[in-house]
């Protein structure tokens, strides 16, 4: 029988497969899948399995730095997978669910709409040694319209450079109870300047955190933080106030909120003119290439490469076979039934891709 765990996991993914369609840029996700399955996620599991041998589940756990990198692994490997084993896709599972628990303490799947991982200590330690531009302040309304551009900057860039997987650097999270009538949510983004990437800088934002106060008003975090915070209100007119962090410095003064701005274009100007004329064959390689990258912690730690190797990346240039193609189809046809019928089904369909019949679990 399937185990609660997995059964759980199914069912949350299943409603989050449900709930959009998967990206098509720069290549589509589907094929995206095959290029990945082809010996990531075999290697991801080995990794672990090793890294078990030596460190904790904390301390593995903090190697990846935020949840919805590890549940993007998830996301990838919840596809036809035959280099894995009915139990090595059990275990990987389980594993990759432990390590999300440690950052995500009481509901890791976000299930309520709420991305919770700072306890209320952490929380009331930000807040405090935070310097925050507020409503009161004279520039705050240019202000707000430069937090939006920057927002949107880091949006696009981190799609750009984490191609087909961009919640592998970035966490929003929250909403967190501040007042009646307030709500806190936090936007963190890390890895910005990956060696994959020969951005030529002389220097480089690597992470910027920004920490939104808003009136009380609905949004909504979902599990691998593909679509970030949505809400149907809107953020300029319920914002109260921002502080904002950029490679660890408080950016207290309102010039300089513009300065990074102006910084994220020139990094996201750079990532265009590199990737202008780039091939398919260029950008599959670069799928492949950020998803080994996002390892390097661990195998750093296990005194390894982290790079993958110029065998792994020649399947780049192999096409996609078309039962790999015509297989994914199957999913699509689940959009198109009845709501209940399609939950259902999709359900069957992941726990049989995830851990094989049941009868082998």
């Amino acid at each position: 029988m399937y185990s609660k765990q997995i059964e759980e996991f199914c069912e949350q993914f299943a409603r989050f497969i449900m709930s959009d369609m998967p990206p098509d840029w720069p290549i589509s996700y589907i094929e995206g899948c095959w290029y990945i399955h082809h010996t990531f996620i075999k290697d991801l599991y080995l990794i672990l399995e090793e890294a078990k041998k030596k460190f904790s589940e904390v301390e593995i756990s903090t190697m990846f730095k935020n949840p919805s990198r590890i549940m993007h692994y998830l996301f990838w490997f919840g596809y036809p997978f035959s280099s894995l084993s009915v139990f090595q896709k059990t275990q990987l599972v389980t594993n990759l669910l432990q390590f999300v628990s440690h950052y995500r303490k009481s509901d890791i799947y976000c299930s309520n709409g709420r991305n919770i991982i700072w306890e209320n200590e952490r929380l009331k330690r930000e807040l405090l040694s935070s310097i925050w531009f507020r409503a009161q302040n004279k520039d705050f309304g240019s202000l707000k319209r430069i937090l939006s551009i920057i927002r949107t900057t880091l949006a696009l860039y981190c799609e750009a450079i984490y191609p087909l997987c961009h919640p592998a650097c970035h966490e929003i999270h929250g909403y967190y109870e501040l007042t009646d009538d307030a709500i806190i949510l936090v936007r963190e983004y890390y890895d910005l300047c990956p060696e994959v990437w020969n951005l030529a800088l002389s220097s480089c934002i690597d992470s910027v955190i920004i920490i939104e106060e808003y009136g009380r008003i609905n949004m909504s975090i979902d599990i691998i933080n593909a679509h970030r915070a949505v809400t149907m209100n809107s953020l300029a007119d319920n914002l109260h106030g921002f502080s904002i962090r950029v490679n660890g410095e408080h950016i207290g003064e309102p010039l300089k909120v513009s300065k990074v701005l102006n910084f994220l274009l020139e990094m996201a100007n750079k990532i265009n003119k590199i990737t202008l004329n780039y091939s398919r064959e260029n950008w599959i390689r670069k799928i492949i290439e950020v998803n080994y990258y996002q390892l390097k912690p661990i195998r750093d730690m296990l005194s390894e490469n982290w790079e993958p190797s110029e065998e792994i990346l020649g399947i780049s240039s192999e096409p996609v076979p078309d039962d790999f193609i015509s297989y994914y189809e199957q999913i699509r046809d689940f959009y198109l039934m009845p709501e209940d019928k399609a939950f259902s089904s999709l359900v069957g369909f992941l726990k049989k891709e995830y851990v094989g019949d049941s009868h082998d679990c």
